[in-house]
């Protein structure tokens, strides 16, 4: 995991900050589905460590496909500016409140063709900025969209901007 993060990710990465990108959102599927065992943090917290030293991005780890809430103590601990979590399979009690991170709120589901209401987006985001707390939040789907039809990935991307913006105009976070 460290070689990988030393040779191959943090090139690209500086490379995508070179061009011009603002934040570098790494995407875990293994550790929210499957769990991780306790001596996997240490060489996951040296390879983060790796590619956050002297980053001018924002580094957030996104934990999808499973839920994040056995895991979020540890995830908060991570040499990461935002920790991202699939909201539609966490419950947002879990996540606790006062955060010292950022966090990625995935509320789009990404393994679904239903759209989501803005009304509820703009809900649970304003429930996660007044209860969570989180150092800044960024709103996302909570995987990618390349599965699901081009025009529905198209409307689930509109809606998420459009709450994104009423959001901003709500909460200051």
């Amino acid at each position: 995991m460290v070689g990988l993060a030393e040779q191959v990710l943090r090139p690209a990465i500086d490379a995508a900050v070179r061009a011009g990108s603002e934040m570098i959102h790494l995407e875990d599927p293994w550790l929210g589905y499957v769990g991780i065992t306790r001596e996997d943090w240490a060489p996951l917290t040296d390879a983060l460590t790796i590619l956050h030293r002297d980053l001018k991005a924002t580094l957030a780890f996104h934990v999808y496909f499973g839920d994040a809430a056995p895991h979020i103590g540890q995830l908060l601990q991570l040499p990461v500016d935002a920790i991202g979590v699939d909201l539609v399979q966490t419950d947002v009690k879990a996540l606790g409140s006062g955060w010292n991170k950022g966090l990625v709120a995935g509320v789009i589901n990404g393994r679904s063709s239903i759209l989501e209401s803005p009304k509820d987006l703009v809900d649970v985001a304003r429930y996660l900025a007044d209860t969570v707390r989180p150092r800044n939040l960024y709103l996302s789907s909570n995987s990618e969209l390349g599965y699901l039809p081009t025009v529905v990935a198209e409307q689930k991307v509109q809606r998420l901007g459009d709450a994104a913006r009423k959001v901003k105009e709500l909460v200051s976070v």
